[in-house]
């Protein structure tokens, strides 16, 4: 039976005896079954707030790829790793406060922090982490300018960079560039990036067969983890949608 440690914006999914058995994990359910009610989500009108209730999924290393057996202490690691380029957790929302809901702001540090750190064995888990703040919670994917669309196909190659597996974030993302008539090629040719990452990777495929046994396979009915279940049905149809509309995409301008 798994149990689930809830640590900043993602759940470790863990086995009974503490090994990891995958480190891509659903967010907690409040920050997907929700449209979170910050003063941002007053500048975001009708069908934009559908970006706001896009998971995190984050990537994180295994024990295994970085040599720290505790399963705990390997995310702390990568999260407090996370957090020297960009605010995590209750910090973004108290940065956000401060900075308000500039993506150009978080655009600039997060920059600075890829030059700095390219060749860090966590610049991956930054990629997908930096590029799901800026474009989600502060707000890129509900920019029409010109420069927005550009920012957010860079943002959306940064996830590909990063061997990110958050197909609902990207199939948003390259449908948004459709929608606003971006270059066909650039999206196809992104789109089919993503397809062959998701084909070639073992975690996505492990990811969404445990994922799915835990839907077919529900734990007892028990009021706590009710909200739990709930929120992997919702995720992995999700996943599956994404997943399918990255497809199409990357034949659609052939």
């Amino acid at each position: 039976m798994k149990r689930y440690l809830y640590l900043t914006t993602v759940v470790a999914v863990l086995s009974c005896n503490n090994n990891v058995k995958d480190r891509t994990v659903p967010p907690k359910p409040e920050s997907v079954n929700l449209v979170k009610k910050d003063k941002d989500d007053a500048e975001v009108q009708g069908a934009r707030l559908g970006y706001k209730q896009l998971p995190p999924l984050i990537k994180y290393l295994t024990s295994a790829e970085t040599g720290i057996t505790d399963p705990v202490q390997n995310i702390k690691a990568q999260e407090d790793f996370l957090s020297e380029g960009l605010p995590v957790g209750a910090s973004l929302l108290e940065w956000k406060e401060k900075q308000g809901n500039s993506w150009e702001k978080a655009d600039k540090l997060y920059a600075d922090f890829v030059n700095q750190h390219k060749d860090h064995k966590y610049i991956s888990d930054f990629r997908q982490y930096g590029a799901y703040v800026i474009l989600v919670k502060l707000n890129l994917l509900g920019d029409d300018s010109p420069e927005g669309l550009e920012k957010i196909y860079f943002y959306l190659n940064e996830l590909v960079k990063g061997n990110s597996i958050n197909t609902p974030l990207i199939s948003y993302g390259l449908s948004k560039l459709k929608e606003k008539r971006f270059p066909e090629t650039k999206i196809s040719d992104l789109a089919n990036k993503v397809k062959d990452n998701l084909q070639s990777s073992s975690r996505f495929t492990s990811f969404k067969s445990n994922l799915k046994q835990s839907i077919s396979q529900p734990s007892a009915k028990k009021k706590e983890h009710a909200a739990e279940e709930e929120n992997h049905v919702k995720i992995y149809q999700m996943i599956e949608e994404g997943e399918n509309n990255i497809k199409l995409l990357a034949q659609s301008h052939k």
